[in-house]
Order: C-alpha cells, then sequence, then structure tokens
C-alpha cells in the first residue's frame, strides 16, 4: 500500500511488493512521527514487480495515457504475469497467462486504471515522499530476473531520474525521494541521501525494524523547528555517527561515500 493524509503522500513505487506491505505496516508508525493522520492507499506499484531501469518510464507513462485492455500484454508461455504493453512491469498478483480469458483482462484493465488515477491523484498532494527499495530478498529466484531484463540494483542514475521527473513535481514544488538499497544491489560509491540496510533472514517481507530506522532517519530533517511538513529536494538525510550502530556491518565512513545525490550540479534536479 501507499499512505496518505490531506496533505501528504507517501507513494509506493517498487521494485517489488516489500516497499507497498512496509509502508501498509508503517502506517500508525509515520502518522505519530508526523502528527497526522496518514490512511492506506492502493496504488498502480503496491503489488506489481518492475524493473529499476523502467520505473521513471513506466511513472511518465501513468501521467499520459489510461490503461485499457490493449495496454496489457499477455504472454505466449503459461504461467507468466501479464505486464503493461512493452515496458518491463509485471502484474505480479494476477491471474497468469494461461488462465486469463477476455473478461478477465477487461476486470484487470479497469481495475489498473483505477489504481493510475489513484497514484495521479497522490502525486498532487502538497507534500509527497516516493519510496523506493529493492531489499526484497527473493526477487532473485524469480523469472523476471532470472531471464526477462528485470534489472533489481540501484544507482545515483536512477535515483535521480524519478526524484528529477517532471510528475514527481507539481504546484507545491519536488516530491522527496527515500531510497532504501542493499549495498551489493547498488551500483557506484554509495550515497550518504540512501539508507543501506542489512540484509535480513525473511523471504520477502523486510525488516520492520531496519525500515523503523531507515525511515525515521530520512524524516527527522522535516521534524526540526521551521521545517515541518516542507518538500525538499534533496533526498533522505546526511549519515552520521548517529547512523552508524544502525548501519552495522554495511556502514562506510563519510570519506568512501559519494557526496548526496543533489549536491553535485550534474545531478541537481532543474527547473
Amino acid at each position: 500500500m501507499s499512505i496518505v493524509s490531506e496533505n501528504q503522500a507517501f507513494i509506493s513505487i517498487g521494485v517489488s511488493c516489500q516497499t507497498a506491505q512496509q509502508l501498509q505496516r508503517h502506517a500508525g508508525f509515520l502518522s505519530s512521527l508526523l502528527d497526522d493522520q496518514l490512511r492506506e492507499r492502493s496504488g498502480f506499484f503496491n503489488w506489481v514487480f518492475v524493473s529499476a531501469s523502467d520505473i521513471a518510464k513506466v511513472a511518465e507513462r501513468l501521467v499520459t495515457a489510461p490503461i485499457t485492455p490493449k495496454s496489457l500484454y499477455v504472454p505466449t508461455h503459461a504461467r507468466e504475469a501479464l505486464r503493461l504493453e512493452d515496458f518491463k512491469v509485471w502484474f505480479w498478483h494476477e491471474k497468469l497467462s494461461d488462465e486469463v480469458n477476455q473478461d478477465d483482462v477487461e476486470r484487470i484493465a479497469t481495475k489498473y486504471e483505477r489504481l493510475r488515477n489513484n497514484f495521479l491523484k497522490m502525486l498532487e498532494k502538497p507534500v509527497r515522499y516516493i519510496v523506493l527499495s529493492n531489499t526484497q530478498n527473493n526477487i532473485e529466484d524469480f523469472y523476471p530476473y532470472k531471464n526477462q531484463g528485470m534489472s533489481i540494483s540501484l544507482d545515483a542514475d536512477i535515483v535521480s531520474e524519478i526524484a528529477c521527473a517532471p510528475w514527481a513535481t507539481n504546484r507545491y514544488n519536488s516530491a522527496q525521494l527515500i531510497a532504501l538499497s542493499y549495498p551489493r544491489r547498488w551500483t557506484g560509491r554509495l550515497d550518504r541521501s540512501v539508507s543501506y540496510l542489512e540484509e535480513d533472514d525473511t523471504e520477502w517481507e523486510g525488516s520492520l525494524i531496519s525500515w523503523d530506522k531507515a525511515l525515521r532517519r530520512h524524516l527527522m530533517p522535516d521534524l526540526k523547528p521551521g521545517k515541518r511538513n516542507l518538500p525538499r529536494l534533496a533526498v533522505g538525510a546526511t549519515f552520521s555517527a548517529e547512523t552508524k550502530t544502525g548501519l552495522g556491518r554495511n556502514w562506510r565512513p563519510r570519506g568512501e561515500m559519494e557526496p548526496s545525490l543533489f549536491d553535485t550540479p550534474s545531478r541537481r534536479c532543474r527547473d
């Protein structure tokens, strides 16, 4: 799930179900942390698999056109998930290719058109947090990753492309992107604006405690006096000695990390 209130939204955007599930589990935690009443809201990216390299493209597609039965691709191979046109996004929890009939395709298209509109409404909120993670353990066990080109590694360019996309900006300014990754699923030098989690032993759910710490770390700058609920162009929070213990063996000293994604002119969102 994504979670929303009257003025803000935490929008799940992939790469898999763990992001939505963790936001669902943290609705009460974030409501208390932000002194707001956040409630669950279904969104397009909640229960799908989407290639990290295609997230920004898929979101742009959602902004520009409705989803109709003709938008769905039904694979010719049996036991495969339906996809959205030529994009690397798999409707993972719907009927599979050898189970669907035309009525099913129309029903699924109607469902995801509704979820597309929910996604667009969340983008209208004054304060938007776009939440991205690649820390679901079992993604590598499935065929989208094994042989259909699903990428799960993140890097500074992918994160910047999402955070700086035109659809992520509205009359209230840019959304903030909260990115969580395993170090081995991050390409390039570690970046201090991304939360790097220790690997856990869950199948797909992820660690509630690790997500607690990461969300709190990302949101703390917004909770300081004078900064409450102000959208910020920069993503995440600077790692400090305080976060060293939370990162455990995956922590790196500041000198071994990239600057924040938006500290360098070449990566800064342009107006």
